[in-house]
């Protein structure tokens, strides 16, 4: 079987994200059990500007699939071939939303937004009430978010020691 192995530049924007994912994660629910009024607001600012870069990196991995081909294929069953499909395209489309909604929740809060001090637009106009919705499903999104992460991890995990079919190692760095 030849040996399987992402585009170092795909791997590189892959595990770009995955720490950014677990910074974004890890600000937001540790802002949470604060008390003091600006620590709070510092981690809610680096959980934004994370956010936003993320989205930015989503952008870049696109373009970067685009130039450098498609991702090597694995002999699979057309069943988990269309399931990888899936989870691959929730978790781009999560990667994307949020940081949208985000955004919005923020900007129909009129809560200034900015990315790593650089101060971004508004998206929409001031509306409490649609602030309100567009946190809730920024919060219901992000729990569907971790749970697709589980899902991918979990199908790594199967790939590498059930299947053994190097799709695990195709996406780590080195030989």
């Amino acid at each position: 079987m030849k040996k399987l192995k992402h585009h170092r530049s795909i791997m590189a924007l892959h595990w770009l994200t995955a720490l950014l994912v677990v910074v974004v994660f890890s600000a937001v629910l540790y802002r949470e059990g604060l008390e003091d009024g600006d620590q709070r607001k510092f981690w809610l600012d680096l959980h934004r500007s994370v956010g936003l870069s993320i989205l930015a990196l989503v952008i870049v991995r696109a373009v970067t699939r685009l130039r450098v081909g498609r991702e090597p294929v694995v002999p699979t069953t057309p069943l988990l071939h269309r399931l990888s499909m899936l989870g691959q395209l929730c978790l781009y489309g999560a990667m994307l939303a949020l940081p949208l909604l985000g955004w919005a929740q923020s900007s129909a809060r009129s809560h200034h937004f900015k990315l790593f001090d650089i101060q971004l637009p508004s998206l929409i106009a001031h509306n409490p009430e649609r602030a309100d919705q567009l946190a809730e499903w920024h919060e219901v999104l992000a729990w569907g978010f971790l749970a697709l992460i589980v899902g991918h991890l979990l199908a790594a995990l199967y790939h590498h020691f059930i299947r053994k079919d190097g799709v695990l190692k195709s996406m780590m760095p080195g030989d």
